[in-house]
């Protein structure tokens, strides 16, 4: 079997005034379809690279699959992130991103995005402005500084049963992010027939259930 190789990413990254950004977060993006983009991720995380002192990345990319484009998204403190066409930034031609100031924290994002999902799903919540916090609602009231639950920007949260999840960001000197909103459905799990164990089986999985349940009033 033949293995494709690696794909190169070289580029440099530089603020308004044409001052060099170091230390700014590289993220390789992938997209199926008209689907959007979301982090490539791999045993290891995500796939990143970090911008040196002279501002400049060199990231290494697996190969896009059929019907699958890349993009580099870069995140840096202070600066709004931008996206560009990861085939615009090669070793053979690096490119020359220009990142604007920041003044309004960046719209949370879902991931997975909203839809139907069996039993429960978890769902990660997201801004690209770096250290913002997230605030959220799940009965229909709009989330503000003042409104919702906060949380840790890219904070995982468990949904088992449906909501409609709505998102700000915030961030002290930035002015709050618009406001994101999603619907998660959650069915039953799917009934299975036969193999079921007979009464020793529903029995087995009572007292898991309760072990369950115990564990849980005890964290």
């Amino acid at each position: 079997m033949q293995v494709e190789p690696a794909t190169v990413h070289q580029g440099s990254v530089h603020g308004p005034t044409a001052e060099l950004v170091a230390g700014a977060t590289i993220t390789l993006m992938r997209a199926a379809g008209t689907n959007a983009p979301l982090p490539w991720e791999d045993e290891l995380g995500r796939i990143t690279a970090t911008t040196d002192a002279a501002g400049r990345f060199t990231l290494m990319a697996p190969p896009a699959a059929s019907g699958e484009t890349h993009s580099l998204q870069v995140t840096a403190d202070g600066y709004a992130a931008l996206s560009a066409d990861a085939d615009t930034c090669t070793d053979a031609l690096p490119c020359a991103l220009a990142m604007d100031f920041e003044t309004v924290a960046a719209a949370p994002t879902f991931n997975p995005p909203a839809g139907s999902y069996e039993g429960s799903v978890l769902v990660t919540l997201e801004s690209t402005t770096v250290n913002a916090t997230i605030r959220y609602t799940l009965h229909g009231t709009t989330p503000s500084a003042t409104n919702g639950i906060e949380i840790a920007n890219g904070t995982a949260m468990q949904i088992n049963a449906s909501a409609t999840l709505k998102v700000i960001a915030t961030k002290a000197g930035l002015n709050d992010s618009a406001v994101s909103e999603a619907a998660y459905v959650i069915t039953a799990p799917a009934q299975t027939s036969g193999g079921g164990g007979g009464a020793f089986g529903w029995a087995w999985l009572a007292v898991l259930s309760v072990v369950g349940c115990f564990r849980r009033r005890r964290d």
